[in-house]
């Protein structure tokens, strides 16, 4: 399709589309290890010291009713803009 028609808006979305699907679902391009390999550093490496908390567990903790939301610090300071 797009070969036929280069300016097709369609075709070229698809074919984006489907390219960023392959980089990331056959390649694992959105790996650390591919991110490693073409010289990118991760934020592990900037800051080793640094304590994560993975996705799971937060969403756990929420969950289970405990935790902070994300942006918790800031609901005060939009309600008093009001």
């Amino acid at each position: 399709m797009l070969q036929k028609d280069p300016t097709n808006f369609q075709a070229t979305l698809l074919k984006i589309m489907k390219e960023y699907q392959y980089s990331w679902g056959i390649r694992a391009d959105n790996t650390p290890e591919a991110a490693k390999y073409l010289g990118y550093v991760t934020s592990k490496d900037l800051y080793p010291d640094l304590e994560y908390t993975k996705f799971e567990d937060f969403l756990k903790e929420m969950l289970e009713g405990g935790g902070h939301t994300v942006y918790e610090h800031l609901k005060g300071l939009y309600q008093q803009k009001k």
